[in-house]
Order: C-alpha cells, then structure tokens, then sequence
C-alpha cells in the first residue's frame, strides 16, 4: 500500500516554488569538460602505478551505477520513500539519486585532496594551476574532501538562482559519504577552511571552477535542476528520506570504486575521456561483474484462504489444520496492512510459519524488497537459516527467481549450508534449479560483496542475530547502510522477551527508525511481560 512519508510535505521557505527538472542528457561525456577539469584525480593506481581515475570518470560511474541500483536494486517501497519529496514523481526521485552520485566526490578537486599524490598531481600543474607538494599545505585535513563536495553543491545551487538555506540539507548527503557524521563545530571548521584556506575562491578561482564546471555537467547528464532556478527551492528533507538518499549514494561509490568491476584507466588516454558507447559498456560489465541482488517477488495466489496458503507454502497434509492466530495473521495483513504485529504464543505453536505468511503477504502489499529475521543468539539463527532456506525454495517453486539471503553472525563461516552458496570465483552461484527454468535466473544465492563490513543487512533476505537490528541505533560510522537494508524489508524478531533491560533501549530506538521508514515489524514471544507489551 502506498502511504505517505511521515514528515515528507514538502514546505518552502518564503513560498518559494520547486525547480522544474530538465531532460537528461545520459550520454554527456567527459568530452563536454575542459582539459583542466578532466585532469584531477580520483584513485590512483596501486598494483600499477601507470593506472589512475579521474573526478569525473568515477562520478560518471557512479552516477550511472546509481541509476541501476534505483531500477534493480531499490524495492518498489524504497523508491516511493525517496520520490515522497516530489511528489510522489520516481523520475524526479531517479534523476536527484543520480545526480547526487554523480558528484559526491566533486570535493576531489581541491588543493587539500589534489596535493595527497605527486604525481598525479603533476597532470594539473602541467596546465598552468600550482600544487605544492602534501607537507606544504596548512590545514589540510581540515577539509575532508566529502565535505568540500558538501559545500560546493550548495554554492552551485546558490549561484543558478536556487534557494542556499534549503540546497544545505541535499548538501549534507554527499558530504556524509564517507560514513561520518560531524558535531557542528567540526563543520564550521570545514566551511573556514573552504572559504579562506589554500586553493579558496579568493587565492586562486579555478578550483571553484572547475567543481561547479563538474556540477552543472552532471546536472545536465542527469537532469536535476541546478542551472536557470531562480526563485526556487529544493524541498526540504525529512530524516528518513536524507537517510534513504544518502545510503544509496554510499552503495553506488562502494560498487564504482571496486576495481574488479571498474578498472582503472591508462594516464596516458587522460585526454581521450570513453565515449558514450564505451561508458555504457564499461558500466554494464561492471554491474554484470558485481551481480547486485534483486528484491524477493512474492508471488500472489488470489484463490487461496488461509488455510490453503499454509498448507501450500508449508508442505502440510490435509490433516493439519492452521491455528485461529495463523489465520487472523492473514486476514490482518491483508485487511489492515499493520506497521507492527506483536504475536505471543507458546513454543511449538507456529508463530515462524505466522510470521513468514505475514511478511509474505506485507511484502507483496507493500512492494518490499524482502525480510530481515532476527534471533538472540547463533545457535537459534542457524536453526532458523534452514528453515528460512524451506520457506524460500517454496516461494521459489511457485514464482522462479533469484533470491539473495544472506546468514548474518559473526561465526557464519562455520555454516555449510551458507557456505554452499558462494562459488570459489566469490560470485553469486546457482544452488537450487527449477525444473521449468533451468540456468542461472532461479535460485537461492549468497553475495560476497554483500556480506563484507557494513553491509550485512543488504541482501533481499536477511537471517541474524538481533544485534544486526539493534546496531541501525547506533551513532556508528556507515550506520545508514544498516538502515539502507533494513528499510526495505519486513523485520521479524524472534524471542523478543529475551533481550534485557540494556537491549531494550536500543530495540526502542531501532523501532522508531524503522516506523519513519515505515517498515512492517513483527514481534514474536512465547512470554512478553505486560510492562514490555
């Protein structure tokens, strides 16, 4: 069911009107630049040193990884959550994620990030434009170069007419790409820097250039108003969709900055920047190598009750017969679309099966990308990964498809059955094949990618101990790619009575999160304490 973001009208200051969004130009190329701003660094090659990335090849990565994640990757849920600020228009949602993407880095060209490496250094000293060597530059760390990006948005913003105040909230999602979330203080510190420090606007105007050349590019390759705004303003950002954005921008520089699926390039093709050809195929092998996870497509079955979905999905004889709670938990869901489902009952009673019938249907009703099942300890959760893994196989039998789960623990890798699921290559691989389809479009699959650090909540399907829930509450570094992949999903917690007084104060905390993000929760218990109801 589509339901408004809590907190997503959208209020302009001095009733000042949105931006009317361009036509974009996707196969703008690094042609379009001048030969400076196509000369500053990105990534440097390391295992070969002749290898580098300029700014704006890797924005132009990102930008269009970006794009596929929003097509691919983002539940139906995820993409009304970011389109809640225009309106409810995806394509309006799409080109502000693209476009943000595409500049996050654009903080690269300055004196404080340019002067880290000599040698490339030397492609935009060769052009007239001085670059003192790293211990030469005062302050430097001062101004992360996130933040740089930050602070350059707004002033692209500010100068084709657009409202500043405003422009600082869409700001803040690319200057926290790195995952860190600064005290006021430490941004003005920034901002001093930026406006009077080595390489400002005053001391020598073209670095400013050059990022507001790379950001009016970029506005054009996307199409995000940036250029003729005058009298306009961007909407304001309510929490929860700053969080959806900046996430997603985050998982598009982390997937265009792997060099097993964008290659750096030679330096000496620097004044040769891909054509429009070479870009798309560039990205398509890229997206090809990373093998992205789609979300779960709960597959609809009309005629059946209750009872018929139970014994169906369960493999049940006509003799077992759905208790009242298992059937209400349908009717619920199906009458009600409910944010939270507290379900007691006693061991043995069927509350996973409830709770898997449940988020199967919130899935559907609500476009979300899957589920996260969260248990209080190893032992439990791998009990729960195989029964996860039955519950899946059927799903697949009736709709074939590609599934992602992913087993979240700290001791996964002693878990054969996960295990199983990745292919010494460390790409997703085929474990169950059904009968009609055959190849490699049906199945249980596991990512490497997605299983490494910060990313665990990810994959369309997530079993794992309940920390992996409790850590979205957190002030921790990169926490908002937790809450990427919990946004998305229905949340099942097994056990609730088992977490203790401390626990309880971060599960207070992770639920609230995930009511913004309007996130279906289901809480299973054998004995909830009336004070804890």
């Amino acid at each position: 069911m589509a339901r408004p973001c809590p907190g997503a009208l959208v209020s302009k200051p001095k009733d000042l009107k949105p931006p009317s969004f361009p036509d974009p130009q996707p196969d703008l190329t690094g042609a379009a630049l001048s030969e400076l701003t196509l000369s500053f660094w990105a990534k440097s090659g390391q295992s070969d040193p002749t290898t580098w990335l300029s700014v704006s090849q890797h924005l132009m990565d990102a930008a269009d990884v970006a794009g596929l994640l929003f097509d691919h990757y983002l539940s139906e849920h995820h993409r009304r959550l970011l389109a809640s600020v225009w309106d409810g228009d995806t394509s309006k949602a799409r080109a502000a994620l693209v476009f943000l993407a595409g500049v996050h880095d654009v903080g690269k060209i300055s004196l404080h990030f340019c002067c880290q490496h000599t040698g490339l250094a030397e492609f935009v000293r060769e052009l007239g434009l001085p670059v003192p060597e790293k211990r030469d530059v005062q302050n430097r760390e001062h101004l992360p170069h996130g933040f740089a990006s930050q602070f350059a948005l707004v002033d692209a913003v500010a100068a084709g007419g657009g409202e500043r105040e405003s422009a600082a909230q869409w700001g803040v999602i690319v200057g926290v790409h790195h995952g860190r979330y600064p005290d006021p203080a430490v941004l003005g510190v920034a901002r001093e820097e930026y406006e009077r420090g080595d390489g400002c606007l005053g001391s020598d105007p073209r670095w400013h250039e050059s990022r507001q050349e790379i950001i009016r590019w970029m506005a054009r390759r996307s199409g995000f108003p940036i250029e003729n705004c005058a009298e306009t303003a961007l909407p304001e950002l309510p929490i929860s969709v700053a969080a959806a954005y900046s996430s997603v921008v985050v998982m598009a520089d982390w997937l265009a900055s792997n060099e097993d699926y964008f290659s750096l390039l030679p330096q000496e093709e620097r004044r040769e920047p891909l054509n429009s050809v070479k870009q798309r195929q560039r990205v398509e092998r890229g997206w090809s190598r990373a093998k992205v996870l789609s979300p779960v497509r709960a597959p609809r079955r009309e005629d059946a009750n209750p009872r018929d979905h139970y014994r169906h999905r369960f493999g049940w004889g006509p003799e077992i017969q759905p208790t009242r709670a298992q059937q209400r938990a349908i009717e619920i869901v199906n009458d009600e679309d409910p944010d939270l489902m507290i379900v007691e009952a006693p061991p043995g009673s069927g509350k996973t099966e409830l709770a898997f019938a449940a988020a199967e249907g919130l899935m559907r009703k609500r476009g979300l990308q899957g589920v996260m099942i969260a248990l209080p300890t190893q032992a439990t959760t791998d009990a729960m990964y195989a029964r996860s893994v039955a519950w899946l196989e059927s799903i697949l039998a009736d709709s074939p498809q590609e599934i992602g789960i992913h087993l979240a623990h700290g001791k996964n890798d002693l878990n054969e059955g996960f295990l199983s699921l990745f292919d010494r290559r460390q790409a997703p691989v085929q474990v169950y094949d059904d009968e009609s389809g055959g190849g490699r479009e049906n199945g249980l699959l596991a990512s490497r990618w997605m299983a490494l650090r910060w990313r665990a909540t990810l994959s369309p399907v997530v079993v794992g101990t309940i920390d992996q829930v409790l850590l979205a509450a957190l002030k921790s570094r990169h926490v908002l790619m937790r809450h990427l992949g919990l946004m998305g999903k229905v949340v099942i917690i097994d056990e609730v009575h088992a977490a203790d007084t401390y626990m309880e104060v971060y599960l207070e905390t992770a639920l609230t999160w995930l009511g913004l993000y309007q996130v279906p929760v289901v809480l299973l218990s054998a004995t909830l304490p009336s004070d804890r109801r």
